[in-house]
């Protein structure tokens, strides 16, 4: 059954553009509206990132009420590119031009579309004040994709009419397991923990480390300099707070007393494949 869309205040039948409705079982009515965002894909050279839902035909769908905001059906809104592959006057508002995905989410109840490179994840995210969104997986991509489809349960309505909650049961297809749930390796369970120390003292200016050997002298600019005192009594002077330094430098010596100070230089370790931070070392 192809989709009627209205035209000239005629009604045209499409198979990519319109709307139709799915009588269910328990006599409710299910409404889809679809959109053909791929029509300008099949433009050579056109970018793939400029995909359109077209805003006109929204606003046609709003003018003869085949979307509202009184809607007596659940209706759902179809189209083939996520989020990340339409225009940006799709889904951002200029010049008091309604951005067209979220005016078409405030007058639907579900958006579907796929299009995603998720690793088999479907993402499903609601908008405030208007319709969740499901970016699914390809049912078949190539033999080494993350292949994968869900299943969406639209729950019957409740007796006290609370909004309805969609739930989302992703299936994955791996050649080890062939189609099953999606079940992702265990993360982490944070049993360590690292924690950045707060200095005492921190201050960026031009600062020089000068060391002296014999008669030869070599002065090490830094970007920032701090001050820790350890739980020991230990102050340590470092530049870790310069974030583009190539070297690591740390003093440390006692806080309460006079006594031997030590100095360590090392490349960073966020440049460690650095030659610049190889050659200053």
């Amino acid at each position: 059954m192809p989709y009627h869309y209205p035209k000239a205040d005629k009604w045209e039948a499409s198979y990519s553009i319109g709307y139709k409705d799915i009588s269910l079982s328990n006599r409710e009515v299910f409404r889809i509206v679809s959109f053909n965002t791929a029509l300008l894909s099949s433009v050579k050279k056109y970018p793939d990132d400029q995909m359109l839902i077209g805003q006109p035909q929204v606003m046609e769908l709003l003018k003869h009420n085949l979307i509202s905001d009184h809607r007596s059906s659940f209706t759902i809104a179809l189209f083939h590119h996520a989020e990340r592959f339409l225009h940006t006057h799709e889904i951002c508002e200029y010049d008091y031009r309604y951005a067209t995905l979220p005016l078409l989410r405030g007058y639907v109840d579900l958006v579907l579309c796929g299009h995603t490179e998720t690793g088999g994840i479907p993402v499903l995210y609601k908008q405030i004040g208007g319709a969740e969104m499901l970016t699914g997986g390809a049912a078949y991509y190539s033999d080494d994709h993350a292949n994968s489809y869900s299943m969406v349960i639209i729950p019957d309505v409740q007796p006290d009419k609370k909004e309805r909650e969609v739930f989302l049961y992703p299936v994955t297809y791996s050649v080890e397991n062939g189609w099953h749930q999606n079940i992702r390796n265990a993360l982490p369970m944070g049993e360590s923990s690292i924690v950045a120390g707060q200095p005492d003292f921190n201050c960026r200016a031009d600062f020089e480390l000068n060391l002296s050997y014999d008669d030869q002298t070599l002065s090490i600019p830094m970007k920032s300099l701090s001050v820790y005192t350890l739980n020991n009594n230990i102050a340590m002077l470092s530049n870790s707070e310069d974030v583009c330094r190539n070297l690591d430098i740390f003093c440390s010596g006692p806080a309460d007393r006079p006594g031997t100070a030590n100095i360590s230089i090392s490349i960073a370790h966020i440049k460690e494949n650095s030659v610049e931070a190889l050659l200053a070392r």
